[in-house]
């Protein structure tokens, strides 16, 4: 996806200040327009994106009137995400925005290829044997498995309606600049609190940077 192209892309990447949407869209931004899709929170999360040669378009995308995104899109990597586990109370938006918005998103680029961030999470355990694409769905961090599940299945048919080239990858343990699971783990340990293991020891992960 980052290699010369011969023609200029126009790219949307939403989660765009995330850990895994920033990178992303900051390395796209090398060669092509991007569209830096986020809600910046964050006091500063604006000029990085601009400092990065990321056009800024800010928004919820499960809120954002997706009429209003740039045109000519050929390519969208979908990370915005919500995380939430089984006792969440905000449970419905965790599902609005990680399926539904994610579906609507595909019909709103219908000439767009499209990347849906997934998660490994949304796999059934396995015990320590290498998954395969083919295994069968489970959840690990509740309500946040269960919607990613149910977004893969969403874009899917928004896809197949649409007729849009679409991929679905699982990340797993992210890390970075910006952080992930393994710096997690280790602030977790200086600071003297629990680190939550599978008790189906040793635990494997599988990191990508």
């Amino acid at each position: 996806m980052i290699t010369p192209h011969a023609q200029r892309w126009r790219v949307l990447v939403t989660g765009a200040t995330g850990r895994v949407g920033f990178p992303v869209a900051r390395r796209l931004a090398e060669q092509h327009d991007v569209f830096g899709l986020a809600r910046c929170r964050s006091e500063g999360d604006r000029q990085r994106l601009v400092d990065a040669g990321i056009r800024p378009v800010v928004g919820d995308v499960a809120a954002l009137d997706l009429g209003d995104l740039p045109g000519g899109l050929t390519h969208v990597f979908h990370a915005a995400a919500r995380f939430g586990r089984e006792a969440d109370p905000n449970w419905m938006q965790i599902f609005a925005t990680n399926a539904q918005a994610s579906g609507r998103l595909v019909a709103a680029c219908p000439d767009a290829a499209f990347v849906y961030c997934s998660s490994g999470s949304a796999y059934a355990y396995q015990g320590r044997r290498p998954l395969t694409e083919g295994d069968p769905p489970g959840v690990h961090l509740g309500m946040y498995s269960l919607s990613k599940i149910a977004g893969e299945e969403v874009v899917k048919f928004a896809a197949g309606q649409c007729g849009s080239p679409l991929t679905i990858i699982r990340i797993f343990s992210t890390y970075g600049p910006e952080g992930g699971a393994p710096v997690t783990r280790l602030r977790q340990i200086l600071a003297g609190e629990e680190v939550v293991l599978h008790p189906d020891s040793p635990n494997n992960y599988n990191p990508i940077f």
